[in-house]
C-alpha cells in the first residue's frame, strides 16, 4: 500500500517533470557573490598625488527614480508611494516647486510620509532629506478590455545647479477583471468518516492580485475524487469569508521568513521597505492569530517565536540582525518554518517567505542542508501554505511560483521594494478577511486518498480552478 509520504512524492516527482522551465534553470537568483568579491579585494596605492575640491554646493537626489503601481482592478486600490527629495551636497538645497503632471488620476500629498516637506517650497539642509506621498486613484468609470495605462510625472525644482529638474516616471494602470485565479490553500479533512463535513479554504485573486471578494456558494463548483475510483462526487458547498471578529473566529498561524542575504541588504531602503510591509502585515493580526519572525541568509535564526503579542513581532521585525549580508540559504528557512509552524493548534497555518533569489551559496550550487523536494513533501505533509514573495529582477520566479503551486500558496512579484507594501496588504486582505471556507460532506473515510476540484466562476462568467490531493489521516 502506498504511504501518504510516497504519494507525495510521486506527484511532485511528476510535477517536476513537466515543470521544464524550472529544471536546470541557472538564471536570476539574487547574485550574493559581491559579498565575497568586497571581503576578499585588496587596495592597490597609487603614488599619483591627487587634489581633491570639496563641493559647498547642493546635491539633489529623489527616490525612487521611477514607480509603477501596477493594476488596479474594480473597487480596490494600492498602497500609495513615499518619495524622498535627500540633499547630498553641503548647501542649503532649495526646492521652489512639486508638481504633479496628472492630479486627477493621481494625488500629491506634501505632508504625507516620514519627514513631511510641508510644502512645495522647503529648504533641505545638507545630508538631510524630505518626503511626499503620492496615491493612485484612477478616476475612469468606463474602461476598455486592454484596460488604461496612466502616465503621470513627479517634478521637482530645486537651487542644484546641476539638476536644476528631477522628474520621476510614475505608471499605473486601471483594469476590469479579466482573470481568476483559484488556490486551495489548505483542507481540513481529518479525521473524518464518509458523509462528514469538511473545510476547505480556498483564495480567489485577480490578475492584479487583489481577492475577489463577490462570489456566492453557487459560484463555485466541486468535484471529489477516490483515488482508484473510476466515478467522481460532485457535492454541494456553503461558502463564508474567514470572520476574526466573530465569537469563533477562524484563527491562523503565520511564519513570516525575511531575506537579509548580501544582495537585500546592500540597497537599504529593500530593507526598510521589507519590514515596514511586515510590520504592517502584524498590525493586523486578530487577537487569537499568532505569528513569528524568521530571519535569514547563510545562517537562519528565529528572532521571534510564536506569539499574539504585536510588540514583540515588531521589536523582532525591527531589530538589528547580526546574521544580514551572507547568502541565501531559502530551503533551510522554510523548513524552520514548517518545523515550527506543524505545532500550532490553530485553524490555518501559512509561511510568508521573501526572497530576492534563490537557495545560492554565491557560487551557483544551493546553501541549505534541505532539499527543494524534502521542504515541500514536509510542507504538504502537514498542510502548509507557502506563500513567495520575489523582490527585484533576479529572483527564479519558475521556482518560487513552483514552490507556491505545490504547497497551497501564491506567489507575488515585487518589481521593486516600494511595491511591497501593497503585496502584503494583499496577503492581509486575503488571509484575514476575505479567504473562502468551502463547507461540504466528503465521500472519503481517513484512510483513503483522494482529490477536490474547485472551479469558481466570476459574474462576467470568467473561470478558475485548482486541485488538491487529500491524504489519509494516519
Amino acid at each position: 500500500m502506498m504511504t501518504k509520504k510516497n504519494f507525495i512524492l510521486l506527484a511532485l516527482f511528476l510535477s517536476m517533470i513537466f515543470s521544464f522551465s524550472l529544471m536546470g534553470c541557472g538564471g536570476g537568483g539574487g547574485d550574493d557573490s559581491d559579498e565575497s568579491a568586497a571581503s576578499n579585494s585588496t587596495t592597490t596605492t597609487n603614488t599619483t598625488t591627487t587634489t581633491t575640491t570639496t563641493s559647498t554646493a547642493p546635491e539633489i537626489s529623489v527616490l525612487p527614480e521611477s514607480f509603477d503601481f501596477g493594476i488596479v482592478t474594480d473597487v480596490n486600490s494600492v498602497e500609495p508611494l513615499e518619495v524622498t527629495i535627500q540633499n547630498n551636497g553641503a548647501a542649503n538645497l532649495v526646492v521652489s516647486d512639486i508638481t504633479l503632471s496628472d492630479t486627477v488620476n493621481f494625488s500629491l500629498d506634501l505632508n504625507g510620509g516620514t519627514t513631511p516637506c510641508g510644502s512645495s517650497t522647503p529648504t533641505i539642509a545638507a545630508d538631510a532629506n524630505c518626503t511626499v506621498i503620492i496615491d493612485f486613484d484612477p478616476q475612469d468609470t468606463t474602461i476598455p478590455a486592454e484596460g488604461i495605462d496612466y502616465p503621470a510625472v513627479l517634478s521637482v525644482l530645486s537651487n542644484d545647479t546641476t539638476s536644476p529638474q528631477v522628474d520621476i516616471d510614475l505608471a499605473g494602470k486601471r483594469q476590469d477583471i479579466t482573470e481568476i485565479n483559484v488556490t486551495i490553500n489548505q483542507i481540513d479533512a481529518c479525521p473524518r468518516s464518509v458523509g462528514e463535513q469538511v473545510k476547505a479554504y480556498v483564495s480567489v485573486t485577480d490578475q492584479g492580485g487583489f481577492p475577489v471578494t463577490t462570489l456566492e456558494a453557487t459560484d463555485f463548483a466541486l468535484t471529489e475524487t477516490v483515488r482508484g475510483a473510476s466515478t467522481a462526487y460532485s457535492p454541494s458547498a456553503d461558502a463564508t469569508f474567514i470572520d476574526a471578529d466573530s465569537a469563533n473566529p477562524v484563527t491562523i498561524s503565520i511564519a513570516l521568513l525575511m531575506d537579509y542575504s548580501f544582495s537585500i541588504t546592500q540597497e537599504p531602503d529593500n530593507v526598510t521597505d521589507m519590514e515596514n510591509a511586515a510590520l504592517s502585515f502584524v498590525s493586523q493580526l486578530g487577537e487569537n492569530d499568532e505569528a513569528e519572525v524568521i530571519k535569514y541568509s547563510t545562517t537562519i535564526e528565529r528572532v521571534q517565536p510564536f506569539t499574539s503579542d504585536q510588540t514583540s513581532l515588531s521589536t523582532a521585525i525591527q531589530s538589528t540582525w547580526s546574521g544580514a549580508g551572507g547568502k541565501t540559504a531559502l530551503y533551510d528557512a522554510i523548513a524552520l518554518a514548517v518545523e515550527d509552524i506543524s505545532a500550532s493548534t490553530k485553524d490555518r497555518t501559512a509561511i510568508i517567505i521573501i526572497t530576492d533569489g534563490e537557495d545560492n551559496d554565491g557560487s551557483g550550487e544551493p546553501l541549505s542542508d534541505s532539499t527543494l523536494e524534502e521542504v515541500i513533501i514536509d510542507a504538504k505533509l502537514d498542510g502548509v501554505p507557502v506563500f513567495t514573495v520575489g523582490l527585484g529582477d533576479r529572483v527564479n520566479p519558475d521556482l518560487l511560483q513552483f514552490i507556491a503551486d505545490q504547497t497551497g500558496g501564491t506567489f507575488s512579484a515585487s518589481t521593486t521594494s516600494d511595491n511591497l507594501a501593497t503585496v502584503y496588504q494583499q496577503l492581509a486582505s486575503l488571509l484575514f478577511t476575505n479567504q473562502y471556507v468551502l463547507t461540504y460532506n466528503t465521500t472519503l473515510d481517513s484512510t483513503q486518498i483522494g482529490a477536490l476540484q474547485v472551479t469558481a466562476t466570476y459574474a462576467t462568467g470568467i473561470t478558475g480552478t485548482d486541485t488538491i490531493d487529500i491524504l489519509t489521516c494516519d
